[in-house]
């Protein structure tokens, strides 16, 4: 009987020594990665693109690691306004996003649209890049894909007056739906080609008249080019729910580009 304990013990002994070393292992990693991941961190708020670069290169996801010990650097990032602006910066030279999650991706273009005004180049670069990725941009036909967020990436690149960024993001799957509306915006823009006393006096016969102009037709033109790269994507139809404005509007003063373009008749 003393045998058969005595051989029990040693074999639960092994085991939880196993486990013990084990635990003893992966708590030994987890340190060095919240070792690493801080001084990511650090690189990061130093503007160190160079570290962070060789770091990430070598461990991409990094990036993804959290603790309760560190901020993770998707939180370095995007709860520092300023190094949101330096990370940005620094992943427009960056090749490698494969292990960049996709919430993180998502971050990432959010912030980027802007950079767009004065890096447009790079900011085209960087979006092929996270599409490359194999990210799904149709994530941004719900507004709310980050919570407590309604941000719009088609209104943001037309307030950018960036066509070409745009266009991107309609060719990769981003439409205009119920949730992402601006063209009522459009709409606003095109209404301020035509000097407002005219239209707060009713002055129709002589706003008819302008609307012949070219000053208003190349003004008009470049609103309404967003519209018809819009029209290349979706039908018609898909998108009347946001045309009233402008339809109305086109109705008043006989735009007849406007509602050729949206197919309505010129007569109700």
């Amino acid at each position: 009987m003393k045998k058969i304990v005595l051989i029990l013990c040693l074999v639960f002994g092994f085991c939880f020594g196993d486990e013990a070393l084990n635990l003893e292992i992966v708590t030994a990693q987890d340190l060095d990665l919240n070792k690493q991941v801080s001084i990511l961190n650090e690189a990061i708020l130093n503007d160190d693109y160079e570290k962070a670069k060789i770091m990430l290169d070598k461990n991409p996801n990094l990036v993804n690691i959290s603790s309760k010990v560190n901020s993770n650097v998707y939180e370095t990032m995007f709860l520092n306004e300023n190094s949101i602006v330096l990370m940005a910066n620094f992943l427009y030279q960056y090749d490698n996003f494969e292990n960049l999650n996709n919430k993180l991706k998502e971050r990432l273009i959010y912030k980027a649209i802007p950079e767009a005004y004065s890096l447009p180049s790079e900011t085209i670069s960087l979006l092929n890049k996270i599409k490359n990725s194999n990210f799904n941009f149709r994530i941004f036909n719900d507004n709310f894909s980050i919570k407590n967020s309604n941000y719009n990436v088609l209104k943001s690149a037309y307030f950018l007056g960036n066509i070409d960024i745009f266009s991107f993001f309609m060719d990769n799957g981003v439409i205009l739906n119920e949730q992402n509306r601006f063209l009522l915006f459009l709409y606003v823009d095109i209404l301020e080609c035509i000097d407002n006393n005219f239209l707060e006096n009713q002055n129709l016969d002589k706003v008819k008249d302008i609307v012949k102009t070219s000053k208003y037709n190349n003004c008009k033109n470049k609103y309404l080019k967003y519209l018809k790269i819009i029209l290349k994507y979706q039908d018609v139809n898909d998108i009347i729910f946001d045309c009233n404005f402008l339809i109305d509007f086109a109705y008043k003063i006989n735009d007849y580009e406007i509602l050729n373009l949206l197919e309505v008749k010129h007569v109700r």
